[in-house]
């Protein structure tokens, strides 16, 4: 598994498909594929036929100066996937636990690997069914942490919206170093009131300045704390007995936990067939398909859709 071949278990299907590109361009070859099954579920002939696909993958790979991504693997059923959406939140929501905060990173990518457009703008990668998943997930989390830079662009409520739901939505938190939420954004006009942690540095330059826009804030419905910003916040949201927090983004913020092998007990990934292409924002893959830590545990199709779900408890 790394950034050359990556392979993931797919529910109910029993192909290996390849897309590739040389030069960021969609080769006329990218539909190629090959059947197999996993090379550690199989013996005798179908290992040698696994084992030949994949040795086929790298050759080319070698041949082509390509970048291959594998899309989907099947293993034996006593491996298969969770195959609807209720048996994959049951067994990967969060846990109790009073020594630490449980965090669960989630995020959408596009199938060449991208989470945003060009200049970090927005995009809706998500399907119909994905983003009922995500509605869900945030539902079994007491709180739901995003940059300022998404605050600022997309002016999300991050509340939970699902038919016939009436149940708490996470508590928001943001992380905003030098104090820039607006006071209009519609994270305070939530009803009932969101109460929103906005996590930011203590003042560098002008003070007055900054205690007018902490106060603005508080006065909007914020809880403003001032806090090591390049620290672990988790301790933080102990103390206001946040015991569960999902991090959706932006792209920064997506990139800093990745990189920083932040404490994370699950990443779920929801990765569209669009192809965003060259231009858009792409985040440090790497980071987690090479992480020791984390170990890929399961797919689902939904829609569209593949889920995918890294596990650190595993």
């Amino acid at each position: 598994v790394g950034s050359a071949v990556r392979m993931h278990r797919v529910y109910g299907e029993e192909r290996t498909s390849c897309g590739f590109s040389s030069g960021g361009n969609p080769s006329k070859n990218a539909a190629k594929s090959w059947i197999c099954s996993s090379p550690r579920a199989v013996s005798g002939g179908a290992r040698g036929t696994a084992l030949s696909a994949l040795a086929r993958l790298r050759f080319m790979r070698c041949a082509c100066r390509a970048t291959y991504n594998v899309v989907s693997i099947q293993g034996p059923p006593r491996r298969l996937s969770p195959p609807t959406m209720e048996a994959l939140l049951a067994a990967h929501q969060p846990r109790r636990d009073e020594r630490r905060v449980w965090v669960t990173l989630t995020f959408a990518q596009s199938s060449d690997g991208k989470i945003a457009g060009p200049g970090k703008t927005p995009l809706r990668l998500s399907g119909a069914d994905s983003m009922v998943m995500t509605h869900r997930l945030r539902a079994l989390h007491e709180g739901i942490l995003v940059g300022i830079g998404t605050v600022l662009v997309d002016n999300p409520r991050l509340d939970v919206r699902l038919d016939a739901y009436h149940g708490p939505s996470p508590r928001p938190i943001v992380l905003d170093r030098h104090l820039r939420m607006p006071v209009t954004c519609r994270l305070l006009q939530r009803d009932p009131p969101a109460r929103p942690l906005v996590l930011c540095a203590e003042p560098t330059a002008s003070r007055d300045a900054w205690e007018a826009r902490r106060r603005a804030l508080e006065a909007a419905g914020a809880h403003v704390r001032a806090v090591d910003v390049d620290g672990p916040h988790l301790s933080i949201l102990a103390q206001e007995r946040i015991r569960s927090v999902m991090i959706e983004g932006g792209a920064s913020v997506i990139n800093s936990v990745l990189s920083s092998h932040a404490v994370v007990h699950k990443v779920v990934v929801t990765v569209s067939p669009s192809h965003v292409g060259e231009a858009g924002y792409g985040y440090a893959a790497s980071a987690l398909w090479n992480a020791p830590q984390l170990h890929q545990v399961a797919t689902l199709r939904l829609g569209p859709d593949t889920i995918v779900v890294w596990d650190t408890t595993a």
